[in-house]
């Protein structure tokens, strides 16, 4: 028996029957009692706790079932969205269902009509699909953007020419060439912003296609030497981009074909040796027309290439830096002469040695 149960039962017992409690007995048998109904509810908690211990732990899983439901429900509604995406886009993209929806809708003869929204619908497909096909396949398209700046010149009117390049079935980062006219009363362009490289020839190219009026000594009227000429520009500048971009991804193939990482600078970290002794490939400048080739025992090999990836020029020194490597450089310059093709007749060359 508890001991505010005791107190409270030893309260009443010497108290007679014949007499009234007093208050101050009262008073310490309510307290009593309450201290019992206070320990009987501790009994009961410490029960239901060590009869469910565990209920935390199944509350938790109870908790990560249900986000795990909620989220592999989410990535399921996304993958129908998706799949609907697709569909949609490929039946509206289809000409037999443009061919039916434009029936359809001469036979309606309403602006309100499901056919006439539907015909709406697939115009719009179609033109997106035109501009996907012209990015695909011209690798230069031509839009129109304006200059949120208030001030600019000729209203903010700017044309933006957007230039894709493809090496192996991969497109790069596209570049932007954004013009605007100084003088709108003339039409001239010039060159409001671009993306282009530094290692690109633009301000020469841009002085030989888009010439601009220079004043004239006499009635100082504006007078121009020859006429733009921006297909020329666009054309040209894209055959630097491209022979750029083909010439960072011969150093990489190099790298991949030598067994070093693609990573230009782990070869000199990790000192990994790949084929021929061949300890690091990389390209010296930006416009990776010069290559480096650096073999185990710290020799090394200057390339110079041509835009188009040909090898012009090649110094192969000792580690030492004392004596020329003739060999190597036979190597390097013979065949077709291609920068794609220097580690195999490095390997051959070896070989043969």
């Amino acid at each position: 028996m508890s001991t505010g149960l005791r107190d409270g039962l030893r309260v009443f017992a010497q108290s007679p029957v014949h007499r009234t409690p007093s208050l101050a007995s009262l008073f310490i048998a309510v307290i009593a009692w309450t201290t019992f109904l206070f320990s009987l509810v501790a009994w009961a908690v410490n029960i239901h706790h060590f009869i469910h211990k565990d209920s935390l732990t199944q509350l938790l899983y109870e908790v990560a079932a249900d986000s795990l439901y909620h989220q592999h429900g989410g990535l399921a509604f996304e993958s129908l969205e998706h799949r609907r995406s697709v569909l949609s886009s490929t039946l509206l993209s289809s000409q037999n269902t443009l061919e039916r929806i434009r029936r359809d809708n001469a036979k309606s003869n309403s602006t309100t009509s499901p056919a006439s929204t539907a015909l709406t619908v697939a115009e719009k497909q179609q033109k997106h699909n035109l501009e996907n096909l012209h990015r695909t396949c011209a690798g230069v398209t031509a839009f129109r953007v304006k200059d949120p700046d208030p001030y600019a010149v000729d209203n903010g009117k700017i044309l933006g020419v957007r230039i894709e390049v493809s090496v192996k079935g991969k497109f790069a980062a596209p570049y932007y060439l954004l013009l605007n006219r100084a003088f709108p009363e003339n039409g001239d362009l010039r060159i409001h912003k671009h993306t282009i490289p530094p290692c690109i020839p633009l301000q020469a190219l841009v002085a030989r296609y888009l010439p601009q009026r220079s004043p004239s000594s006499e009635n100082g009227s504006m007078q121009q030497s020859r006429p733009q000429d921006l297909h020329r520009l666009v054309r040209t500048l894209r055959q630097e981009l491209v022979s750029h971009q083909l010439r960072l991804d011969a150093v990489v193939k190099l790298r991949r074909d030598a067994g070093l990482s693609e990573d230009f600078g782990a070869g000199s970290v990790r000192r990994r040796r790949g084929k021929a002794g061949i300890a690091d490939v990389k390209a010296i400048d930006v416009a990776a027309r010069e290559i480096e080739i650096r073999w185990a025992d710290a020799s090394t090999a200057r390339i110079l290439l041509s835009k188009k990836g040909v090898v012009e020029k090649v110094v192969a020194r000792s580690s030492d830096g004392s004596t020329r490597m003739k060999a190597i450089e036979r190597a390097v310059k013979n065949g077709d002469g291609r920068v794609e093709g220097v580690l195999e007749r490095l390997v051959r060359s070896s070989e043969a040695v």
